[in-house]
């Protein structure tokens, strides 16, 4: 497991799975156990966007409990920008599906990592639940 908080089809705050879990990384793999494929939401995932600074939105994963009040942006930005630079360091690491990738490819994660620390979160936007039609379920299946 990633030491970064954050994991794929789960709350980004407490760590619950909200997607249906369809795969999981296999033994010997450097992310094993954790999940690799999702399917659909869970009755209990938000959708929560945020407004950044630059005037950009961003969507994250939140459970039903967890809420995205003042005090907690900070954290779960924090959270959001370790796990950014974990996927710069897994990419480097880890050959996905068995080839590596390119060093090139790098760069738009880089600069992605790199925008998250000065555009930061100014407030929520919307919470709702997670729909099948919603860009990251969509998108994973």
């Amino acid at each position: 497991m990633r030491p970064s908080r954050k994991q794929v089809g789960c709350c980004t705050l407490c760590r619950k799975e909200v997607f249906e879990v369809r795969a999981r990384w296999p033994k010997g793999h450097p992310l094993a156990g954790e999940v690799r494929k999702i399917g659909s939401p869970h009755p209990t995932a938000r959708c929560c966007r945020l407004v950044l600074m630059s005037g950009t939105q961003c969507t994250v994963t939140l459970c039903n409990t967890c809420k995205p009040t003042p005090e907690r942006l900070s954290e779960l930005w924090t959270i959001c920008m370790q796990a950014g630079a974990q996927e710069l360091e897994d990419a480097r690491q880890i050959a996905i599906e068995g080839r590596p990738i390119p060093e090139e490819q790098r760069a738009p994660y880089v600069s992605a990592v790199q925008q998250m620390v000065v555009d930061l979160p100014i407030a929520v936007l919307s919470i709702h639940r997670w729909e099948e039609d919603d860009e990251f379920a969509a998108r994973s299946r």
